[in-house]
């Protein structure tokens, strides 16, 4: 797909060239209506048929940019449908795939709180990506540890910890206002 970048001087010029066109026209049709044909000299027909030329000249001219900007505008539109197209489905996919993530976050956050295993760590690194795109999982009432899986044998890393303060402090400073 070829697109015309279009400048000011450019648009300028195809309107320029659409008015000079139009009072070329208006000049020859008014000196043609006002002047009796057998009054015309030789000059006379040559200076009309120059300004004949120069008219057809611009209105082809003007065509070209015309095609062009119609071209253009046409593309552009086409490139802007399809990226809007493609911008909604990308919107739709993350949207349905938060949903999954929060879902599956509840049940991993189930699953991993407590063992001491590699789960709880790489459940909290999850949770930290989720909240870090701004997810808002969903409260789990059994919880003492918010949506972070707690270690076995170590609790809930400092980390986790620090993110909770963050959590409780942003709380209370929402409901205080």
């Amino acid at each position: 797909m070829t697109v015309t970048v279009l400048d000011e001087a450019r648009v300028r010029g195809f309107l320029e060239g659409i008015e000079k066109a139009d009072v070329q026209l208006g000049q020859i049709e008014t000196l043609v209506t006002s002047k009796p044909f057998d009054t015309f000299s030789v000059d006379d027909l040559q200076r009309y048929r120059s300004a004949i030329k120069a008219s057809r000249e611009a209105r082809e001219e003007v065509d070209a940019y015309g095609e062009d900007l119609a071209h253009t505008a046409l593309s552009l539109f086409a490139a802007n449908t399809a990226l809007e197209a493609r911008c909604q489905a990308a919107e739709a996919r993350a949207e349905a795939l938060e949903g999954a993530a929060k879902t599956l976050h509840g049940y991993s956050r189930r699953y991993c709180d407590g063992r001491s295993t590699y789960a709880p760590n790489d459940h909290n690194t999850a949770t930290h990506t989720l909240l870090s795109l701004g997810v808002e999982l969903d409260a789990d009432p059994i919880s003492k540890t918010g949506p972070f899986a707690s270690d076995g044998m170590f609790g809930l890393m400092a980390r986790e910890v620090e993110a909770l303060n963050q959590a409780q402090a942003g709380a209370h400073e929402g409901g205080t206002g």
